[in-house]
């Protein structure tokens, strides 16, 4: 890194705030690029997998399916705590990331599901039918 400081020193010194502007940039990109490449390698998969292959990371909360809505997409479940978005139990409308999911259960059947930030919105991720 000192030689990092020292090139800075040396084109201030000499008025060339321009190229000291470059300088500090080219030695941040590979750093930035580095970090965005991280990013990408390691972002969720939930966000980008069909629902049938469920997040391992995310604990499966039990609920009991209160409505369907084919039209819309939603699911309305009163579940237990879904702990990964610290939500208590409660009655919600929940969006479904495939739309095959309405399709699998019926109003009043025990249901097993995962629920992650999809998108900005509240889904469900993954759904079986409860055991």
């Amino acid at each position: 890194m000192n030689w990092f400081y020292g090139a800075v020193q040396a084109i201030h010194s000499q008025g060339h705030v321009v190229k000291m502007i470059l300088v500090i940039a080219g030695a941040a990109l590979p750093a930035a690029l580095t970090a965005c490449a991280h990013v990408a390698q390691t972002e969720p998969m939930s966000s980008r997998e069909p629902a049938s292959a469920a997040t391992p990371r995310l604990k499966m909360t039990k609920g009991e399916v209160r409505n369907i809505d084919k039209e819309t997409g939603m699911l309305t479940l009163h579940s237990g705590p879904v702990e990964n978005l610290r939500l208590p139990e409660m009655t919600m409308m929940f969006a479904v990331v495939d739309r095959r999911m309405l399709e699998i259960v019926k109003k009043g059947d025990s249901v097993l599901f995962t629920a992650d930030l999809v998108g900005g919105k509240i889904a469900v991720t993954h759904l079986e039918l409860g055991r």
